[in-house]
Parts: structure tokens; sequence; C-alpha cells
């Protein structure tokens, strides 16, 4: 039982952490009118918000790094599933 309750305790405390990361990256780092729009589409596929903000790939592409550098994280699967954890809406 206690390996049951550690290892519950570790995975809950993981996107707990990660959400915390998210919202003080938000604070503390300035995204411009385009970063922000991105970041709201980012759990869809690169080429869809492209598209969506009439903007090429490759500038798509750009802001997503960016955004990803500003947040310190480092994957977009992490960033899109804290976004949804945070509620972050249009």
């Amino acid at each position: 039982i206690d390996n049951i309750i550690y290892s519950s305790m570790h995975f809950t405390a993981h996107p707990f952490q990660q959400l915390m990361r998210f919202y003080r990256a938000l604070r503390t780092h300035s995204f411009t009118r385009r970063e922000y729009d991105v970041l709201k589409l980012f759990h869809l596929e690169n080429h869809e918000i492209a598209k969506k903000l009439q903007l090429s790939q490759k500038t798509t592409s750009t802001y997503r790094v960016r955004i990803l550098e500003k947040l310190n994280m480092r994957s977009k699967n992490i960033l899109a599933m804290t976004r949804v954890k945070s509620a972050i809406v249009d």
C-alpha cells in the first residue's frame, strides 16, 4: 500500500509542478499579441495555426519556439497539456 500511495503522489505532483511553472512563466514573461494568439491555439497542428492566423508555417513555428523558451518548457505536448489544465480559453 505504501508503494501505491507513493506512486500516486509521485504522478500527481508532476503535473502540478508543471502547472505552477506555467503560471509563474505567464506572470513573469510578456507575450506579443501574436505569441498569445499562437499560445491559445497551441493544441493544433502547426499548419492549422498558420491557416487560422493567416501566417506562414515557418512564422508559426518560430512563435511556438519562442513561447516554449519563455515558458521554459521542453515540449509542445507538455505545454498543450498544461494549457488545457489551466483552462485558458479564447
